[in-house]
């Protein structure tokens, strides 16, 4: 088979393909791409173990269809070809070696041993064209929401599957909790929390394990303005504006319930200056061993102040206070008990609490209980976050093309 590309439209292709790395087909660790010119298209296809990209731009002079596999380790120096036409050549010789072999219109020469596409297995297409639903995601917003969820994920291999998975949930299942739970996208340790609702999420159910997370995020880079996503009984897929698609195994274990407890809950409603108060952070977390994550947070009442300090390990040391606002409530009066509290709780966990805030004032809830059969007390600490974002995930005050999101972020004391 014989065909002419642009080399401008391969190394774009390649720069998505790299999002799943090809995995090692060969007894001697071979991984390559699969092309396979159909009309005067020709796609190409990477998978590793789980999942899949496929991409496709037009060729020329096409002398017979057919596929061929490309040696992946021998791809990154097609770049200095950038501009040029190059003519593909691919045969089998009588020794049933696979040889592949291009020229480029300045006379760049190359010849590779390849191997069988058979050992590639199938494409994706049968999967992509069997899927059954599609929704349609503004490409950045979805890839914002994913990058601030993922420090709530479990990264302990005894986790329970869920806690390892983010899951946008719409109406489509019995649970009466998943209509509550509509335009979410949520993510949980088991301990940790958080939410990111958007009203473009709004009927758009989603689900994905941790460990395709990265690929997604590099493809949902290399994707502009929308992304529409197609879920079949085994794969759900990705397919952006350009038409490159990325696949991904349907995860079976998600969320049974939808939980979110109201805002009216809270005791003490406080909104404190952002740099400070991650100032406050990683001043303790320096003074602090590095194999040790407990910290005191405190309130005090008549000064009006939050303060972080350590009392383990082999030093000592608090941070400046932090003056509070305290929100007031529709009524006009304060959100907050005429009492101050100490609690104990991890501080990497509090920096994941406010570190990605978008505003310049946090909002910082506590909820104040004591434990079911004990005097003790303990806390819930968590805040939201309200802006809007344009389609490229980018914050904006404008109304017009933007959507309105907001982020919960929960964690709950030490004691």
């Amino acid at each position: 088979m014989k065909f002419k590309l642009n080399a401008t439209d391969l190394i774009a292709a390649l720069s998505v393909l790299k999002t799943v790395p090809p995995r090692p087909v060969t007894p001697q660790g071979g991984a390559g791409y699969l092309f396979v010119v159909k009309g005067e298209r020709c796609f190409i296809y990477s998978r590793d173990s789980l999942c899949v990209a496929r991409v496709d731009f037009p060729v020329t002079e096409v002398e017979e269809e057919g596929s061929f596999v490309y040696p992946a380790e021998y791809t990154e120096h097609l770049k200095v070809l950038e501009g040029q036409t190059l003519r593909f050549e691919s045969e089998t010789q009588e020794d049933e070696r696979f040889v592949v072999r291009y020229e480029s219109s300045e006379g760049n020469k190359a010849e590779r041993t390849s191997f069988s596409p058979q050992l590639l297995l199938s494409t994706c297409d049968e999967d992509l064209n069997s899927t059954k639903t599609s929704y349609t995601f503004p490409a950045g917003i979805l890839r914002e929401a994913i990058d601030l969820s993922r420090p709530f994920l479990a990264k302990v291999d005894g986790a329970e599957e869920q806690f390892k998975a983010i899951q946008i949930f719409d109406k489509s299942k019995p649970e009466p909790s998943y209509a509550k739970g509509d335009a979410h996208l949520f993510a949980a340790d088991g301990v940790r929390s958080f939410y990111f609702w958007c009203e473009a999420f709004a009927g758009k159910g989603l689900e994905i394990h941790s460990q395709h997370l990265s690929s997604l995020q590099g493809f949902l880079g290399k994707s502009e303005d929308t992304v529409t996503l197609k879920s079949g009984d085994h794969f759900n897929f990705i397919e952006n504006s350009k038409g490159h698609v990325f696949g991904w195994p349907r995860h079976a274990k998600t969320h049974s319930k939808f939980s979110y407890y109201p805002l009216k809950s809270e005791l003490y409603v406080f909104s404190v200056n952002r740099v400070p108060f991650i100032n406050a952070i990683e001043f303790t977390r320096g003074e602090l061993e590095k194999k040790r994550d407990k910290i005191k947070f405190s309130f005090d009442h008549e000064r009006r102040t939050l303060q972080l300090s350590t009392s383990e390990g082999t030093s000592k040391a608090s941070s400046s206070p932090l003056p509070v606002r305290v929100k007031l409530k529709e009524d006009g009066s304060e959100w907050m008990l005429p009492k101050g509290w100490t609690f104990s709780l991890n501080l990497d966990h509090l920096l994941d609490l406010v570190g990605k805030v978008k505003g310049h004032e946090v909002e910082l809830r506590v909820l104040v209980f004591s434990q079911e059969g004990s005097r003790k007390e303990v806390a819930m600490f968590r805040t939201i976050d309200d802006f809007r974002l344009d389609n490229a995930g980018k914050p904006t005050v404008e109304s017009e093309g933007s959507y309105k999101c907001r982020v919960t972020r929960y964690m709950p004391s030490k004691d």
